[in-house]
């Protein structure tokens, strides 16, 4: 009867063979698109054979630094396209607007205004962004929505919030407020 036991560490051992044998095919493709002449690599690898310790560590090494090229790559690309970066988060001077006043009109994103709602104008991100819109002063924020654009360019201003959103962060007698506005996700 066979030990299974004995078995598996044959199947395993024989796995390892096959992963070892594809990793030095990848190896020897990699030489020879680096412009290794066959010979050179001939002899790289028959240095290699001569020991099996420096084997398993010029093995060990290339992994590792495959390893790291992989990570690298992965964390420029996941930079790249998101997460908290410069890109997503601003700070200026917020004000508000709709306070009092009795508009019936519709918003840039074809809604019609309400001075209640969480919403907020401007032309730093796009429409249907959330964007969390913090008060330096206080630290007080609050979460609105961009539905409109504004304020004007020359008024250097970041963003107009609607008076609901304003009144939850500072107080509207104040008019214009430091803010600090992160971009949370966009709806599509």
């Amino acid at each position: 009867m066979i030990n299974p036991f004995k078995w598996y560490r044959r199947y395993r051992l024989r796995k390892a063979v096959k992963i070892t044998i594809k990793v030095l095919k990848s190896l020897d493709l990699l030489m020879k698109r680096m412009g290794y002449s066959r010979q050179t690599r001939r002899e790289i690898w028959r240095k290699l054979a001569h020991s099996r310790e420096d084997t398993i560590k010029f093995l060990e090494k290339t992994l590792v630094s495959v390893t790291i090229v992989f990570f690298l790559f992965w964390a420029t690309s996941v930079f790249a396209k998101g997460g908290d970066t410069y890109k997503n988060i601003k700070t200026g001077i917020a004000s508000f607007y709709g306070a009092g006043e009795e508009l019936n009109e519709f918003t840039a994103s074809r809604e019609r205004f309400d001075p209640e709602a969480m919403c907020c104008a401007t032309y730093d991100f796009p429409m249907g962004t959330y964007l969390k819109v913090t008060n330096i002063g206080n630290g007080k924020s609050v979460v609105v929505r961009v539905n409109d654009l504004g304020p004007a360019k020359r008024l250097n201003r970041l963003a107009d919030l609607t008076f609901g959103a304003f009144k939850k962060i500072a107080d509207p007698q104040k008019g214009l407020i430091a803010v600090t506005v992160v971009k949370l996700r966009r709806v599509k």
